[in-house]
């Protein structure tokens, strides 16, 4: 059927009048008479329903609207229900049969509060309301009106009439204003029109999500509101079949899934196969829930595809400022301040304590900038020995040197072009390779060893440092005019300690992370363990802590049964002193040299919170020969 509104007439009058509104707008309404409650209006609704008859509007009055919409659930109703004016004529109309009157109203809205204006304008004794809600109500109304002993009544509609007739009642219909129903007709045109918009909206949004790969629901109030063609073909059945249909008599897993609140992801399987249904941080007021269905054998193999291109050559970020654990506004201050700096192109410094996460903070804004789809590449300048850092960062060309590669080689600054290259312990960079690094950030071009070329460059830099820069500079160990190239803008990271009310929260993180990569249940610390954990100095910060966390996990019901405890943590935790004139002696194990060796250099890393140049200075030995037994160890 064509029309979009049905109006439901209460009398005669009011037929003629909404045809004749009606008719000067382009939408037809379905008038059906509605002055009973009777067999007949049922049966016409029903045969509206068994004809698929569905109206965005419904306009009308008392019970019978109210009846009406319950066969009509997705239509708006627009109700005209008398006005003030209205009653007040019908008022006057009624005052010749005596002055006791009944008002039979849906609502007392408006009339409660004016009852002494009329009755004092029209010279009332008495003026009751009598409220109902159904056709019953309306019976026992008019009865009740009798028994009270009223001149007559008003309102009600037609069943009220006839009733009041037939109990001897005096009775006025109460006609609704013609502009009224102008109104309610401009009204229920406004909301077809914003419908048919919404409709046309909605056609559109299911022609792109079934051009999806995913399958996509979207549920309200648990039940089906919205799927696309690739959800039928995962559950192989047509899901729009299921509207308005409880998401569990379509498949009970995912019914199950979204009733977990707090779960956004899980593994389902589905006619066999595997799916990560995923829920979406969802900002649409028309559904609960919007869920994707990613086939869990093609996102392996994406990621294989994905991976073997970006590994090729290792130089990507893989950290976001999501990763970034903390609610200390020391942590949070920090992480808003690097988004502000990810937007631009300059120089960053990020400074803080060996463990509290710079290199996260360098890869977080390589991936909040505009060059998050070119390389990152991250150098460790404390870590590579100075005869082959040069080489390394610059390249080199075919014969520059004894033992260089056929061919030369790209060093990592021409490597990191179009993206982002990280120079982390950048304090650690030796004298004569910082004229270089100044060159490079000045002119943005570089020449390889043994090269007389110039190569332009266009790379973005990010240095970190452990202990202060400007210290080094009164040393001339470091270049003060490379420092402030380096330092447009800062970052300092705070160390655990100044942010100790983070500590439970990253331990419990940690605990997360390893539980489930050890396939293990271990529960979340309790207040007193994170207690503990905030009793330690935590001289190695995260990176330390993630640690003892990591050895709790693996360990957990062998040693530590009863949780976290203070000898678990003192036992694994080695002394760092602030500096050499507090550390008396090294105690290690008799074992062979190479043994004894090792404990000697982990003992003056960790005492020099690993910074290998340092460390190499305090051993007496180059750091070449330092990386070199580092490299043993690890190898070991």
């Amino acid at each position: 059927m064509k029309e979009k509104y049905m109006v439901i007439s209460p009398y005669k009058k009011f037929e003629e009048a909404v045809k004749e509104i009606a008719a000067e707008f382009s939408y037809e309404p379905l008038i059906i008479d509605g002055e009973k409650l009777d067999n007949k209006f049922i049966n016409k609704l029903n045969t509206l329903v068994n004809n698929h008859y569905k109206p965005d509007v419904i306009i009308g009055r008392g019970v019978v609207t109210t009846y009406a919409s319950k066969f009509f659930t997705s239509a708006a109703v627009v109700r005209i229900e008398p006005n003030f004016t209205d009653i007040l004529y019908a008022l006057r109309t009624a005052r010749h049969h005596g002055n006791k009157v009944g008002i039979i109203a849906y609502s007392s809205k408006g009339i409660d509060e004016n009852i002494g204006i009329l009755k004092e304008i029209l010279d009332y004794k008495e003026i009751r309301i009598y409220l109902f809600e159904n056709q019953i109500d309306i019976e026992n109304q008019v009865i009740k009106a009798k028994k009270d002993e009223m001149d007559s009544i008003i309102g009600g509609g037609t069943i009220a009439y006839e009733i009041a007739m037939s109990h001897h009642l005096p009775a006025t219909f109460i006609e609704v204003n013609r502009s009224y129903i102008l109104n309610a007709i401009e009204q229920s045109i406004s909301i077809i029109e914003s419908r048919e918009k919404d409709r046309e909206l909605l056609d559109n949004i299911l022609s792109l999500i079934n051009c999806m790969n995913e399958g996509l629901l979207a549920t309200k109030d648990d039940r089906v509101l919205i799927s696309n063609l690739k959800l039928d073909n995962i559950i192989n059945i047509p899901v729009s079949e299921y509207y308005n249909q409880n998401v569990k008599s379509l498949n009970e897993d995912i019914g199950n899934f979204i009733n977990q609140k707090e779960l956004t992801k899980d593994i389902i399987k589905i006619n066999g196969k595997n799916y990560l249904v995923e829920k979406l941080n969802n900002q649409v007021s028309f559904a609960d829930n919007i869920i994707i269905f990613h086939n869990v054998s093609e996102l392996q193999d994406n990621e294989v595809k994905v991976r073997r291109k970006l590994h090729a050559n290792k130089f990507f970020a893989k950290e976001t400022f999501k990763n970034i654990i903390g609610n200390d506004t020391k942590i949070t201050n920090i992480v808003n301040t690097a988004l502000i700096f990810a937007k631009t192109d300059a120089e960053v410094l990020i400074e803080g304590e060996t463990g509290t996460g710079k290199e996260l903070f360098a890869q977080s804004i390589h991936n909040a900038s505009s060059r998050k789809d070119n390389p990152f590449i991250a150098v460790n300048c404390g870590a590579i020995p100075d005869h082959l850092l040069e080489s390394e960062l610059f390249g080199y060309v075919d014969g520059a040197f004894s033992g260089a590669k056929k061919g030369g080689k790209a060093g990592l600054f021409e490597l990191a072009h179009k993206g982002t290259i990280f120079l982390d312990e950048i304090n650690s960079l030796p004298f004569i390779l910082q004229g270089k690094l100044l060159r490079v950030i000045q002119e943005k071009t570089l020449r390889r060893i043994g090269s007389e070329t110039e190569t332009f460059i266009d790379i973005r830099i990010l240095s970190a440092s452990n202990k202060g820069i400007d210290l080094l500079i009164q040393k001339n160990e470091f270049r003060s005019d490379l420092f402030h190239r380096i330092n447009t803008l800062t970052l300092k990271i705070p160390s655990l300690k100044e942010r100790i009310d983070d500590i439970g929260l990253l331990a419990n993180y940690f605990i997360d992370f390893y539980s489930e990569k050890y396939d293990k249940k271990i529960p979340k610390l309790n207040q007193n363990e994170i207690n503990l954990l905030k009793g330690y100095d935590w001289p190695g910060n995260i990176r330390e802590l993630e640690n003892v966390i990591h050895r709790y996990v693996i360990l957990f019901n062998q040693t530590n049964r009863n949780g976290l405890t203070s000898d678990f943590i003192s036992n694994y935790n080695v002394t760092h002193p602030e500096s050499v004139d507090d550390y008396s002696g090294i105690m290690i194990k008799k074992d062979k040299l190479e043994n004894m060796e090792r404990e000697i250099i982990v003992a003056f890393l960790n005492q020099y919170k690993w910074n290998r140049k340092e460390v190499a200075e305090k051993l007496g030995i180059s750091r070449s020969t330092l990386w070199r037994k580092l490299n043993n160890k690890e190898n070991n």
